[in-house]
């Protein structure tokens, strides 16, 4: 039995364009930024729709015990 020989090439090495270390002397700063404002954002809006919910449980929960009292006298 013949053996053959095939050369293969070597892995490539990690695409810096597409990790953004070509030309930018940076590590994605842009891409980073873009996504710590939009968390920041994020988190606000949740905060903010958390409080509204809260108000409107609670005053449902406030027409729901005048109800049973009202329906209890």
């Amino acid at each position: 039995m013949e053996t053959i020989e095939k050369k293969v090439k070597d892995v490539a090495e990690p695409d810096h364009i597409a990790s953004g270390m070509a030309g930018t002397g940076q590590e994605n700063t842009p891409y980073t930024k873009i996504c710590g404002d939009l968390a920041f954002w994020l988190f606000d809006r949740q905060d903010r729709i958390s409080g509204r919910l809260d108000k409107k449980i609670d005053r449902l929960e406030r027409r729901i015990t005048a109800l049973e009292e009202r329906g209890r006298s």
